[in-house]
């Protein structure tokens, strides 16, 4: 993470591994409602998209993304797929409110 200090970063590594890991295999789908509620969402490993899911018509990629991306944490009603196997780490709302209380994690997030 450029620009976070390195007593920030550490905050961030050591609190992860408490946080809820979702493997996707490649081709499957998720609701965002379905991850644990997250706030952010740590793509660990793979390449996933986040597409909206509409009612009607066709799904719109709003991201791609890669290991080592954070990203907010989709809307319910948005779908992340795995184009391979990856592994997301669901920061719940308690740990990100922890993260965002740090100044220089919360301007990369």
């Amino acid at each position: 993470m450029d620009g976070v200090p390195s007593s920030e970063a550490k905050v961030f590594s050591d609190v992860l591994p408490a946080c809820p890991v979702v493997a996707l295999p490649a081709g499957v789908s998720r609701l965002g409602r379905s991850l644990s509620v997250p706030s952010l969402i740590v793509i660990e490993r793979g390449v996933i998209t986040v597409c909206n899911a509409p009612a009607h018509g066709s799904r719109l990629v709003l991201l791609d993304l890669g290991p080592g991306a954070l990203t907010p944490a989709p809307r319910a009603e948005d779908a992340v797929r795995a184009l391979v196997d990856s592994c997301l780490t669901v920061v719940p709302g308690a740990v990100y409110g922890r993260l965002m209380a740090l100044p220089a994690l919360s301007r990369v997030v």
